[in-house]
């Protein structure tokens, strides 16, 4: 498996782009805010831009390199590019866009695996005109599996699409990736989005990468303000089937080792779930409410018992790290860190409702 290495530096007028990473197979997402530089670093990639100075090599081949004078031209890069807005061929079906991009024997996957892969056979004889945008994306994805790439670049693939949408396309771009095996990067200023996708970040910030590690390790960084502002921060965290109650909706997952339980609500287009089964929940900090005791008769569904390990102070509001078996932070005001005496060690319980969890991903 190929990994990409990209050492480059890129001078514009009022802005400059340095980047020194490695980059394995699988998704890694690329997160930043607007002007971080995220979409310059593809287009460098991809050669519709050239660094000023470095070099971008996929395994043992130089992409890009000042010193040797090398820039393969776009179409020799062997660069799959995924736009935000798809850009298919407006005039060609959807079976002729993906014919476009397909370069026969040197292709990972033919033609058919893809349309199966990504659901596509009800659409092949339409236009672009006649489909969603959820359905345009997934014909643009395999569109650039079909060119055979060993890189493939996913530019803010979720922003023209709704809710519903970038839960379906999702799961897509999760299977792409595992079928190819080759270093994927996804931009998007949606963390929790990439998220969805996958636990390896890279940061950016002014032009510079300020973080690239599994996210857990991310939020485990002492300044972790530095990486990444408060209200960007999300709860992730991985977990178990135990228990489906189908007549209340709800199902109950437990952390590895651990006999906390989080209960959340079934999802309605899941048919199926099954004890022993993997899932990610996604919760953000300030929908987290911390209390010295455990409170009945109330509509919190979990409250988990944890230990303080982490305090960070934000300035009008305090960040509070709590172990209930497995990490999760929390949201509090400075005020009331300052009466309840908050400190690293005190015993808590953090109370949420299982409304307030973002998604479940089974």
């Amino acid at each position: 498996m190929k990994q990409l290495k990209i050492n480059i530096t890129v001078k514009r007028p009022g802005f400059t782009l340095q980047v020194d990473e490695l980059f394995g197979s699988g998704i890694t997402g690329i997160f930043g805010h607007s002007g971080a530089g995220k979409s310059t670093l593809l287009q460098c990639v991809s050669g519709v831009n050239s660094p000023t100075h470095g070099y971008i090599r996929i395994g043992d081949t130089l992409l890009f390199c000042s010193q040797k004078r090398i820039g393969r031209a776009v179409n020799k890069r062997k660069v799959g590019y995924v736009f935000q807005e798809g850009r298919l061929f407006p005039h060609l079906s959807v079976i002729s866009n993906l014919r476009y991009g397909w370069k026969g024997a040197d292709s990972k996957v033919d033609v058919d695996d893809v349309i199966e892969l990504l659901e596509l056979r009800p659409l092949l004889h339409c236009l672009p005109s006649d489909i969603s945008g959820g359905e345009r994306q997934r014909v643009a994805l395999g569109r650039a599996l079909l060119t055979a790439p060993e890189i493939l670049l996913l530019d803010e693939p979720f922003s023209a699409l709704d809710q519903k949408m970038r839960q379906r396309i999702i799961p897509y771009i999760r299977k792409s990736a595992r079928l190819l095996r080759i270093p994927v990067l996804v931009v998007s200023h949606d963390l929790p989005d990439l998220l969805k996708l996958t636990q390896r970040l890279c940061i950016m910030k002014n032009g510079q990468v300020v973080g690239h590690d599994q996210y857990e390790h991310l939020l485990s960084h002492p300044n972790l303000h530095h990486l990444l502002p408060v209200a960007d921060v999300v709860n992730s965290v991985q977990l178990e089937v135990k228990h489906v109650n189908a007549q209340e909706k709800l199902i109950t997952l437990n952390g590895f080792g651990s006999n906390r339980c989080v209960k959340v609500i079934m999802e309605p287009h899941k048919r199926h779930y099954a004890t022993g089964q993997l899932a990610r929940i996604f919760l953000k900090p300030k929908d987290i409410i911390l209390s010295e005791v455990l409170i009945e008769k109330t509509s919190f569904q979990n409250q988990l018992a944890g230990t303080i390990t982490h305090l960070s102070d934000e300035g009008a509001r305090v960040m509070c790290q709590v172990d209930c078996g497995f990490l999760l932070w929390c949201e509090v005001s400075r005020a009331s860190a300052y009466r309840m005496q908050l400190t690293i060690g005190k015993p808590v319980y953090c109370l949420f409702k299982s409304l307030a969890i973002d998604k479940i991903d089974v």
